[in-house]
């Protein structure tokens, strides 16, 4: 019984952004403010000479970021929001994360999620949109100077995706079809972005090139694939399978959407896969041990280790440039 109740706090977190609120519409652009957010906090954490390794978790009863070294030591919270913030994400120069949070709109009839940009040397945030719409799973450009993200109105279901350029603040909407569209992942050389769809009636795995066009699936079975992420060579996309009976497992594919292989076969959900920077591990989030924890793993599967070990929900590893 406690897996279940921890496999539905993991569901409610990875998809839901709020549901309140009246039809707005198409999206329209520009949406965004670049104006930094007033009296943010300053958390004393700072990022040593060491890489570390970027998660969220309810700890505190609501999720916020934490930081911890790549051996699962050392573990810090680093906002202290009090509502939703999840979905950190390095930049490619390991100095700022992009992140979503629900932090400065708590008062609205409608709560929804805006993106931020922390520098990670000074602990300075700036908000990048201000509008009614869940603005969610911020990644970047391999040149920083971009970030792509999935969006949708708080009282619809399907999500865009959008690429905004940070020196310009213009933004694209690079899919705008009838389909929900999410968790974009920018390829290591700039020149496609894997997501998952549900265009085929369930949610499979798609690429495009940057500009939104050249989609194609890469997976197109029954079954429900999620949260592509690319390995650091660009040679391989990590990725979950979802069950019928909604366990889940990691598998990991060929670029081309070949030789898919299953890396995780427990009785548990192995959920939200990610790559070490030298391409050799895979971090993901499973509850095997009753609780949501983060594990690592050989990039070829094997024994698990357990990184984290706190009877709560811990999830969305992210290892440092």
């Amino acid at each position: 019984m406690k897996k279940l109740i921890v496999l539905f706090l993991c569901i409610f977190f990875l998809t839901g952004c709020n549901k309140n609120g009246t039809n707005q519409g198409k999206i329209p652009t520009p949406r965004f403010s670049s104006s930094p957010a007033a009296n943010e906090p300053q958390e004393p954490v700072r990022i040593d000479s060491h890489k570390k390794i970027l998660f969220y978790s309810d700890r505190t009863g609501h999720m916020e970021i934490y930081v911890m070294n790549i051996d699962g030591t050392n573990q810090q919270q680093l906002t202290y929001y009090n509502t939703y913030t999840r979905s950190p994400a390095w930049s490619r120069d390991g100095k700022q994360i992009a992140f979503e949070s629900t932090k400065d709109n708590s008062d609205r009839d409608i709560r929804t999620f805006e993106l931020y940009i922390r520098d990670m040397e000074k602990g300075d945030v700036k908000r990048l949109t201000e509008n009614n719409y869940d603005d969610c799973s911020p990644c970047w450009s391999p040149d920083d100077k971009e970030i792509v993200f999935m969006s949708k109105n708080a009282s619809e279901e399907k999500y865009g995706i959008f690429v905004r350029n940070l020196e310009t603040n213009i933004e694209q909407q690079l899919l705008a079809d009838s389909y929900d569209n999410r968790n974009p992942d920018w390829s290591h050389d700039g020149t496609k972005i894997a997501f998952e769809s549900n265009h085929n009636g369930n949610y499979d795995i798609c690429i495009m090139n940057k500009s939104g066009g050249d989609i194609h699936d890469l997976t197109t079975d029954t079954l429900d694939e999620r949260n592509p992420c690319w390995s650091p060579d660009g040679k391989k996309i990590a990725y979950c399978v979802y069950e019928k009976n909604r366990k889940s497992s990691i598998y990991v594919m060929n670029a081309d959407g070949s030789g898919s292989a299953r890396l995780t076969n427990s009785s548990s959900s192995d959920i939200l896969p990610s790559w070490s920077n030298d391409g050799k591990n895979i971090f993901f989030s499973s509850n095997r041990k009753e609780s949501m924890d983060i594990y690592i793993m050989d990039a070829n599967g094997g024994e698990a280790k357990h990184l984290t070990s706190k009877f709560h929900v811990d999830l969305g590893a992210k290892c440092q440039p």
